[in-house]
């Protein structure tokens, strides 16, 4: 299913970058754009939970309710985009974008029992070679037209609710939960306790938030830094996007998925956080020599490998024979306060002093994030191994 979204998130990616283009957004307008996945993950994160006040939840209708939800909007961009409808449809999109996961996961972790690793793996190859194909063929069309993105984005919504059509055939069997929680406030103290008392699950959120924090903190300066010191088109943006970070994502997938075969997640999250910081380190460089640019893109797609691969399958790894719902809800919960935090801190840094200074505290963050997370490689493993 992955396949038939790829072309929607391959545009939507280009979204910052239209509204300082096409309508001069600042760095507040990026902040507060940039705010929008993670924060809105609150939601997400309640209607994921939502599963666990059900005696025996559907899982397929929560995943599709929230999937069509999430893609209409974009339906209605050829004749209603201003830049206050782009902030209610990115909007929608993250909240119902995120919220389908918890949901989607929990069906893999049933239907599927071996090898979800390179199920997961291959999918997300598939796809990134999907949206290399796509920049091949679409990185002078956004270029051509200031209409051509916005018949884009209501193409690519199509095809994404076309997915709809398949999943409503999967059959997932009825399940019963002995306890469903009836407190709008369970999942909340249920996340904390669940971090309480996993250890190894808690490490491995400190160290990917670390991360995560750095790279939402950099979002808006980078936006700023690309359009303003760098200069570059949608044509630029989309070769380094999708032609070089889709080549590292490409290239590196098969090492990822054989990794997490042989060791663990923790101490995967070290070379993800590697991977990210040389991504910014070599962003930071490109101001001095513009190919470093496209060379950063490159490393940030073997990092992305890795991460989406640790993202994708945290929850399942984590809960190893337990319900997974509460763990893959936590990774929307904890997503959402870094959110809170990170773009407000970027638009005030960028500011203040320049977006070349908010890449360079994300540089000096993702490596912080990178040597605490192997201090804490020894005691996860130990943790994870009692469980």
């Amino acid at each position: 299913m992955t396949l038939t979204d790829e072309p929607l998130l391959v545009f939507y990616t280009l979204i910052p970058l239209i509204l300082r283009k096409e309508f001069h957004a600042n760095a507040l307008h990026i902040s507060l754009f940039t705010m929008i996945r993670p924060v809105l993950s609150s939601f997400s994160f309640f209607w994921g939970a939502s599963l666990t006040y059900k005696e025996k939840p559907n899982l397929i209708k929560n995943h599709i309710l929230a999937w069509i939800i999430a893609r209409i909007p974009f339906l209605f961009f050829p004749i209603m985009t201003n830049f206050y409808y782009i902030f209610i449809a990115a909007a929608i999109y993250q909240i119902f974008y995120r919220a389908s996961i918890t949901a989607w996961t929990e069906i893999i972790k049933r239907k599927i029992n071996n090898s979800r690793e390179s199920i997961f793996s291959t999918f997300a190859l598939f796809a990134f070679i999907e949206g290399l194909l796509l920049s091949f063929f679409f990185k002078n069309f956004v270029d051509e037209s200031a209409f051509n993105w916005k018949i884009a984005f209501f193409v690519s919504a199509l095809i994404s609710l076309c997915s709809v059509f398949l999943k409503i055939k999967i059959d997932v069997p009825v399940f019963e939960q002995k306890n469903p929680k009836n407190n709008v406030l369970s999942p909340i103290t249920d996340v904390f306790s669940l971090l309480k008392n996993r250890k190894d699950f808690a490490h491995f959120q400190l160290g990917f938030s670390i991360g995560g924090f750095a790279l939402i903190l950099i979002s808006p300066a980078l936006y700023i830094f690309a359009n303003d010191v760098l200069k570059i088109t949608y044509n630029d943006m989309i070769s380094a996007r999708l032609i070089f970070m889709g080549f590292g994502f490409i290239l590196s997938s098969f090492f990822w998925k054989k990794a997490l075969k042989n060791t663990s997640i923790n101490y995967l999250t070290i070379w993800v956080l590697l991977g990210f910081s040389i991504y910014i380190l070599f962003l930071l460089l490109s101001k001095y020599s513009f190919p470093l640019f496209f060379l950063a893109f490159f490393f940030y797609g073997i990092a992305q490998a890795g991460s989406k691969l640790l993202w994708d399958l945290s929850g399942i790894y984590f809960s190893k024979d337990q319900n997974s719902l509460l763990f893959t809800s936590t990774n929307l919960f904890v997503l959402a306060i870094r959110g809170l935090i990170a773009p407000i801190l970027s638009s005030i840094l960028c500011v203040m002093f320049s977006p070349s200074m908010v890449i360079f505290v994300g540089l000096t963050i993702t490596l912080l994030g990178f040597f605490i997370t192997i201090r804490l490689k020894k005691t996860a493993l130990d943790y994870s191994k009692s469980y």
